[in-house]
């Protein structure tokens, strides 16, 4: 754990199937409208080194139309900007229920440029929008423990500068209780609420506010000070039927 990188990320995870023709062309459009200092202009399944032209081709590689036969499936859609931004659209379907998700990479060396910086928040917010994730967060990759494997089938990860809930995190905490948050700001963003629990994303939040939001949603449902390792906590009943094959 703990490789440090000098940028900020973003994470947001899916109860949604990202094989969906409808649901990929939507994920697609929000990155080819983003602000053009953020604005993808190279693509791969792996490795981004083809330039973008035709959207029904980044389409085929996000569905995986050439490669995906009965059983597993999966597909990864690589899209950059630059060397210091760049974001991964991933799904799989296996035996297994498993989120589909988009993340994305923003170096520090970048953000002197301009708004940068708050095209890249801006394009998250607008993802979270338009999509609808079930969880997102916003963390610089500079901070100890940011790289924490994620599992919302137990915990969400410890508390981040900025949190997205979607529906199903505003069925398990409760729509007044997200509202009335007292630690920071919150802004609902399409179905769902960004919760800012800290004035800078650049920053780790402080861990006596870490504490007091983990014990104002409830201590079960996070995962805390670098644990990772739970077997048991308190989540959200998902529904990921589409993941499973």
């Amino acid at each position: 754990m703990s490789n440090l990188v000098s940028g900020l990320s973003f994470s947001l995870c899916f109860a949604s199937d990202f094989e969906d023709q409808d649901m990929a062309q939507k994920i697609l459009e929000v990155f080819l409208s983003a602000p053009a200092s953020v604005r993808p202009k190279k693509f791969g399944a792996f490795q981004p080194s083809e330039k973008i032209q035709e959207t029904s081709t980044l389409l085929d590689v996000l569905t995986n139309k050439a490669g995906n036969k009965a059983g597993v499936r999966a597909g990864s859609l690589i899209l950059e900007h630059s060397k210091s931004c760049s974001y991964q659209v991933q799904w799989n379907k296996t035996n297994r229920p498993t989120f589909s998700f988009i993340s994305g990479h923003l170096m520090f060396s970048a953000m002197s440029k301009g708004t940068v910086l708050d095209d890249f928040i801006a394009l998250v917010k607008q993802l979270a929008v338009v999509l609808s994730p079930a969880y997102g967060e916003i963390r610089s990759m500079a901070v100890k423990n940011w790289d924490a494997p994620m599992n919302l089938l137990i915990r969400l990860p410890d508390v981040p500068p900025v949190s997205i809930y979607g529906k199903e995190y505003i069925a398990h905490f409760g729509e007044e209780k997200i509202k009335a948050f007292p630690f920071g700001t919150v802004e609902q963003v399409g179905e769902g609420y960004w919760v800012t629990a800290h004035p800078s994303v650049l920053e780790e939040v402080p861990s006596a506010r870490r504490a007091e939001v983990r014990s104002y949603f409830g201590e079960q449902s996070f995962m805390a000070d670098g644990k990772w390792r739970y077997t048991e906590g308190s989540a959200p009943d998902f529904d990921l039927a589409f993941s499973i094959v």
